[in-house]
């Protein structure tokens, strides 16, 4: 999410300072750090952070829709960009977007995560942020066999994901 909003992502290259947040869970640790990036990233660029920009989901992508709907309802100026915690909402509410009139990319910019097939095959095809799956199974399977032999490991392990900028950030 830091990567798509900054350096070559929205903030510096659309010059975007009006942004929402569509998060999962307030309580899963995934939706709790990809929601910290994106505080972290206004913060860096002085943007405050507004309460009532951020819309609080489930991961589901009928929270895409109903962020949509109270967005459209409240009295703050409409986004330049809105971000979601996952792919699924973000294609929600693309697609509530549209049937509201506003289009993406033109009107508005909207990026995702996860990278999912849905994403890739969606139109606009969706930026997002691409997670390594595989990697990540493999490695888990290793850490198991590993923890069963008695190895220390490591309590968290890190591994890249890779921006995907496409067609919905313009």
């Amino acid at each position: 999410i830091a990567m798509q909003l900054s350096k070559d992502g929205w903030l510096e290259k659309h010059g975007v300072r009006r942004l929402n947040y569509i998060s999962g869970p307030d309580t899963n640790t995934e939706s709790i750090e990809r929601f910290e990036a994106f505080s972290k990233v206004l913060q860096e660029y002085d943007i405050p952070l507004e309460p009532e920009r951020v819309y609080h989901g489930t991961f589901r992508a009928k929270d895409g829709r109903r962020a949509i709907e109270h967005f459209l309802k409240s009295e703050l100026e409409f986004p330049e960009a809105i971000v979601c915690a996952n792919d699924a909402m973000a294609i929600s509410a693309v697609l509530t977007l549209e049937e509201n009139g506003i289009r993406c990319p033109e009107n508005i910019l909207v990026s995702g995560f996860d990278n999912i097939i849905h994403a890739r095959n969606f139109a606009p095809a969706l930026t997002t942020v691409e997670r390594p799956l595989t990697q990540s199974g493999a490695l888990a399977c290793e850490l198991i066999c590993r923890h069963l032999i008695g190895e220390q490991l490591p309590r968290v392990t890190e591994l890249n994901a890779v921006p995907i900028f496409s067609e919905s950030c313009g």
